[in-house]
């Protein structure tokens, strides 16, 4: 993201956006760790991005913008890196 973070907060569209992408990435992690519960445990981020997904997706009048902003420079990245470990080990490819 080539924004800081007063940047994102200033900008309601990418704020929007970035919500919406986080709320699509919690769900699809909650549902795979539903079908994986292991998941869990070798990727501690998981947690960390499915807890912001539904405060946006339930509680959306109280998103705090330092944590979104937070889980996708902090949290998104090194799940990512886990996620693509994992799929490396199964034999897929990220």
């Amino acid at each position: 993201m080539g924004l800081d973070f007063a940047a994102y907060e200033r900008d309601e569209l990418v704020r929007d956006g970035v919500e919406r992408r986080l709320g699509i990435v919690g769900e699809a992690l909650a549902a795979a760790a539903r079908l994986e519960p292991l998941l869990q445990v070798r990727l501690p981020e998981l947690g960390q991005a499915v807890g912001p997904r539904n405060r946006i997706i339930h509680d959306y009048d109280a998103v705090d913008d330092g944590i979104v902003w937070d889980v996708v420079r902090h949290k998104l990245p090194a799940l990512e890196v886990g996620l693509a470990i994992i799929l490396r080990e199964r034999g897929e490819t990220p």
